[in-house]
């Protein structure tokens, strides 16, 4: 066996008893992956109504991704497995300048109860969502948004007619960061 040979063998043994002794191990697998097509609204200040016809947001997808994740926390413990819906969702780079993705866990969903039916609630670093049948309010945080690069971007996307109602959409998004998701799929049904 030449040296090149021994060292790749022994990495392999190092590697495969530092994983052994390890106290917790996981292991994440996509079960499901769906990519429901949707338009996003943002708020409009009430005193702007001439910014309405901006603040529709088409063509966009909120991705739902199904994940199993295997945890054991010690030697002695069975392995357990838990399902968990993951959404993904990128704002508007007109609201934003940059891409920005906000990814949300769900914790809640609601299928048989009247008052709450077809309802699914996700919350995440970036965001939370609360979805009853077709329709999802969403709040952001923590957007760290930069003025002027969304300045920039709509200046160099968008008709000159146009500017200065996206600027002051994009203001308003920066000082009330939410909207409504307006679902053209229904989702799949969840269950946390």
């Amino acid at each position: 066996m030449g040296f090149v040979s021994r060292i790749t063998l022994s990495f392999a043994i190092f590697i495969l008893v530092s994983l052994s002794l390890s106290s917790e191990t996981y292991a994440a697998a996509e079960k499901a992956i769906f990519r429901v097509p949707m338009n996003y609204v943002a708020p409009v200040p009430m005193d702007r109504p001439e910014l309405l016809p901006f603040a529709q947001f088409t063509n966009g997808f909120i991705e739902l991704k199904k994940v199993v994740e295997e945890s054991s926390e010690s030697e002695n413990s069975d392995e357990k497995a838990i399902e968990q819906w993951i959404a993904n969702y990128q704002l508007p780079l007109a609201l934003t300048g940059r891409p920005i993705s906000v990814e949300m866990k769900l914790f809640a969903s609601a299928s048989n109860q009247a008052e709450t039916k077809n309802q699914s609630k996700f919350a995440g670093e970036k965001a939370n969502m609360t979805c009853l049948q077709s329709e999802c309010s969403i709040q952001f945080r923590n957007l760290d948004l930069d003025s002027k690069q969304v300045e920039d971007f709509i200046r160099s996307h968008f008709p000159k007619s146009e500017i200065e109602s996206r600027l002051a959409l994009a203001a308003s998004f920066e000082l009330d960061p939410g909207g409504v998701i307006q679902l053209i799929e229904e989702l799949p049904p969840l269950s946390p």
